[in-house]
This record gives C-alpha cells, structure tokens and sequence, in this order.
C-alpha cells in the first residue's frame, strides 16, 4: 500500500484516479493545483505524486520542478491528455525528472502497472 497524492483540477479526473488507486489498496489525497500539492507535501509524507500537467496556477511541470529541488527522491508519474505538435509537455516532464508519464484517457491497468513499477506493492 502507497500514500499517493493525485494532483488534477479536473474533480472527475481526480475521482476516477483516487477510486481506482484505492481500489488496488492504495491511500490517496487529492490537489486540485500545483500549490495546493505543495502544501500537502510540506504536511505529508507521500511514496508517489501523480499530476496532470495542464492545470491553473502552478501546472504538473512547475511542480515538478519544485519537488526536484525540495524533495528529488519523491517520484513523480505525469500524465495529460493535451498533444501539441511543436511542445511534447509529457517527454519535457520526463527530461524533468517524472518516473512515469501517461496520456488521458487513463485506463486502470495502465495506471497501476505504471504505479505499481514506480511504487512496489509492499510499499
């Protein structure tokens, strides 16, 4: 079982992760932005972030950033559901230090292999 912190403005996005994250035994928080994560992070110890890129305010790739200078070890898996031909924001991520990346739609069996091969299941 893992604390994970799923960061997404999108509540139904938010929903679906949490409900298919503890399903698999896993505790979950939510953020609805970067600096609400932040805020968590700073209060709680968590094993895995999982963000969406594109939010308002403090974006996955700001906090990113931020928790590779704060906390580098805490893996971060990054997900969107945005493509755009000239910015690849999900391999920019990756250069950035996420462990994982992933596109919306999220399917549960992606979302936990990838969970599952960042944070072991006896986490």
């Amino acid at each position: 079982m893992a604390r994970i912190l799923v960061v997404d403005d999108e509540q139904v996005v938010c929903d679906l992760v949490e409900s298919i994250l503890q399903s698999a035994g896993h505790v979950t928080r939510r953020a609805l932005d970067g600096a609400h994560a932040v805020e968590l992070i700073a209060q709680e110890k968590f094993d895995l972030i999982l963000t969406d890129i594109f939010m308002p305010g403090e974006d996955g790739l700001g906090l990113l950033r931020h928790l590779r200078l704060l906390q580098p070890a805490l893996p971060v898996l990054a997900f969107t559901g945005k493509s755009d031909a000239t910015f690849d924001a999900l391999e920019f991520a990756a250069k950035l230090g996420a462990a994982g990346v992933l596109r919306k739609p999220l399917e549960r069996s992606t979302l936990l292999a990838a969970v599952h091969r960042i944070v072991p299941a006896t986490t």
